[in-house]
Order: C-alpha cells, then structure tokens, then sequence
C-alpha cells in the first residue's frame, strides 16, 4: 500500500498492540471514574438537596434529564474506548496473522520459481527479492521483480517464461 506521500503504509504491531492497550486501559478508567463519581453524584442528587418546595420541584424537573444523559454518556464513553482498544488489538493481530500467511504462499511460489523474486520474500535462488519495483500491485495481483520472472501481471504462473506475457 501506499500512503499519502507516495511511500508504503507500515504497521508496527507492537506499538499499535501497546496502543490498543493504552485505550482500552482508558476506557476502564473513565469507566470506574464513572461508578465511583458518577455514582456519587445519582447518590447526592436522589436526596433532592435543592429541596422539595416550587422553586425545588421546577429545579428537578430541569436537572434530573440532564444528569441522566451526563452520567449516560460518561458510561458510554468509557465502555467505547474499552471496545475500541480490545477492537485495535484484534486487528493488529489479524493483519499480522494475514501479512504472515501471505507472506508464506509468496514465499513458496518465489521458492518454486527462482526467477519470480518478490518484494520482501527472500529465499534460496530468489535474485532481487529486495528490489523496489517486485511486489503486489494495486490490484493485488504479484508483480515480477523482472519482465521474465515467470509471473505474469495477474499473478498467474506461466509455463515458459520465456514465451512473455499471456
């Protein structure tokens, strides 16, 4: 993939893993932050401490929605970032899980095929792995490191590398 500037997008596991970690460790704060503050606050306010006369009555009626959708949201808040953390942990590990199965069915094609050198893919008889221009095209189809790598542009094994592309 590329990014915005033309380069490839990386994904370092471990700090995205760590920073899973960090949001969903934040979503149990602000959760328990919540019950214990929050719940003070349903406490104190379920006394009426603004009293129970008109002035009282018109104070409740105003402040009671309010405070539900505050200590709502507040939990809400909390319980997201804690899914959103356990969800970014999930996907690192699945684009891991990914890359490494990829990687392993290029790696044996390009073993199979000393000619079809692959970006990033190195292996006995595989010249030019490392070059800049072998890889997977947009499309995702295998591009060869060289014109007769023995692939052509859809990634298709060709039987004589040597007859060009189908």
């Amino acid at each position: 993939m590329t990014g915005p500037a033309g380069g490839r997008l990386w994904l370092d596991p471990s700090r995205a893993r760590r920073g899973g970690d960090d949001l969903r460790a934040a979503g149990e704060a602000v959760s328990a932050r919540r019950a214990e503050v929050g719940g003070a606050i349903a406490t104190a306010s379920g006394r009426q401490p603004w009293g129970r006369d008109d002035v009282g009555a018109a104070f409740e009626r105003a402040y009671r929605g309010c405070e539900e959708i505050v200590l709502r949201a507040w939990e809400g808040v909390g319980r997201h970032l804690t899914g959103l953390g356990a969800d970014v942990v999930h996907s690192v590990d699945g684009t891991v899980a990914t890359d490494v199965a990829a990687a392993g069915r290029l790696g044996s094609i390009a073993a199979g095929h000393p000619g079809a050198a692959v970006a990033g893919v190195a292996g006995p008889g595989v010249p030019g792995a490392d070059r800049a221009d072998a890889g997977l095209t947009g499309s995702g189809a295998v591009r060869p490191a060289r014109a007769n790598a023995g692939l052509t542009g859809f990634g298709a094994l060709r039987s004589d590398p040597a007859a060009g592309p189908r």
